[in-house]
């Protein structure tokens, strides 16, 4: 997806922002699976802990929650299994859309985007997405120290390590804190050197995306937010604007494949 990283800040950031929320507000199965098929035609980027997820909450839903009426077997009903399920597959597809946010907009993009009218967040939210990656290499790498160093039970060895990993991301946001501070970041305006440039494709990109997610929004209000899995499912039987607003959705995923084959 190179040009689709090539896009504009504003470009990328909209794009994430309007998908993040429709798979948040979206419940209705056939979205969501819609949605998870959609997101891996995307990225292709399935992990095997995101399996492991999806089956923890499938199974422990229905433990928890005894509603419904179709009852499988002692106290599991097939409501709460297939709200386990479905409820699993959202938390996968906002896992997947964030790691393939953290993969395009890196801090540059925040700080061009919010250091001129919200400078703290735009250095708060570039420092998160900074230190997460790194604070994942940082622990693998005293991990695999503690591990061939240090002799004691393995509980205490995590302890170690987890207190050296703490220590290690407070001092680096204090270095990277006073640094900004000491530039005076956030207290004047200023510009600084990017390569950024708004060209006309990315303001067709936003209107088309913004189109397309307003038209998404005003279907899930409307035909998508009135669906119940308990006590009984009900699957209502789709019409033609019902299929063409699950094309929408799939259209609103994968537009950075039909930007790459444009391009």
């Amino acid at each position: 997806m190179k040009s689709f990283q090539r896009s504009h800040p504003s470009s990328l950031f909209i794009y994430f922002v309007i998908n993040l929320i429709l798979v948040m507000i979206q419940s209705h199965p056939v979205i969501v699976i819609v949605q998870f098929i959609s997101i891996l035609l995307l990225t292709k980027d399935l992990k095997k802990y995101d399996l492991i997820i999806l089956l923890l909450i499938t199974i422990s839903n229905p433990l928890f929650v005894h509603r419904g009426n179709t009852i499988l077997f002692s106290f599991i009903t097939l409501e709460s299994l297939i709200y386990g399920l479905i409820f699993g597959l959202k938390v996968i597809n906002m896992l997947i859309l964030f790691r393939l946010m953290n993969k395009v907009l890196h801090s540059e993009h925040y700080i061009y985007l919010f250091s001129n009218r919200f400078p703290t967040l735009g250095l708060l939210i570039s420092m998160i997405f900074f230190l997460i990656p790194r604070f994942i290499e940082h622990y693998q790498i005293i991990n695999t120290c503690q591990k061939q160093f240090y002799e004691g039970h393995m509980i205490q060895r995590l302890l170690n390590t987890f207190s050296i990993e703490v220590t290690w991301a407070f001092e680096t946001s204090l270095d990277m804190l006073n640094s900004m501070k000491a530039r005076f970041y956030g207290k004047h305006k200023r510009t600084y050197f990017h390569l950024f440039v708004f060209r006309n494709k990315d303001m067709i990109h936003i209107i088309v995306m913004i189109c397309i997610g307003i038209i998404c929004f005003i279907s899930y209000m409307i035909r998508w937010s009135h669906f119940y899995y308990y006590p009984t499912m009900i699957l209502d039987i789709f019409n033609l604007i019902d299929y063409i607003n699950i094309l929408l959705y799939i259209l609103m995923i994968t537009l950075p494949m039909l930007w790459e084959v444009k391009e």
